[in-house]
């Protein structure tokens, strides 16, 4: 997110120099930075709340984690998932109003499909358990978690 605060700066500092005046640009470059950057650095970074301290992992290996958003009626809520030996666990962080914790056992799963957020971006897993409940989570690189997934499901089914 640093870049992305860095590449703000540069481009209004290029502005300023191209439309009005290089003293404009140098005084655009660290304001830019002080008012674009620094929010995004604060609120960017990972947090932790009352829930979110950590998962239980007592006998499991961490096979897989990163960013997520948990899609509940309607509504996304970021967080982080992880996907362990036996479980999917999703994390929220500490922005949303409460905290939200999501637990599906690997067993309870029965299939997972990749998937479109609002039908265009290609990046969302669809998860329906046993019992027929649908969870949708929006993952960075999921064909990988699909993959991970599966894997775990082919070794339930064989045990």
């Amino acid at each position: 997110m640093i870049y992305l605060a860095l590449f703000f700066a540069i481009a209004m500092s290029f502005f300023n120099a191209v439309f009005f005046d290089i003293r404009y640009a140098l005084l655009s470059f660290p304001i830019s930075l002080l008012v674009f950057g620094l929010p995004i650095f604060l609120f960017s970074r990972p947090k932790k709340n009352s829930i979110t301290q950590e998962i239980d992992t007592i006998g499991q290996k961490i096979i897989y984690s990163g960013p997520a958003t948990h899609y509940v009626n309607s509504i996304g809520i970021g967080g982080t998932l992880y996907l362990t030996t036996d479980k999917i666990e999703f994390l929220s962080h500490v922005l949303p109003v409460q905290d939200h914790r999501q637990v599906l056992m690997i067993n309870q799963i029965s299939t997972v499909k990749s998937c479109k957020i609002l039908g265009v971006v290609p990046n969302a897993l669809l998860i329906t358990t046993n019992s027929g409940e649908l969870e949708k989570f929006a993952v960075s690189n999921n064909r990988y978690w699909k993959e991970e997934i599966e894997a775990l499901l082919n070794q339930v089914d064989i045990n």
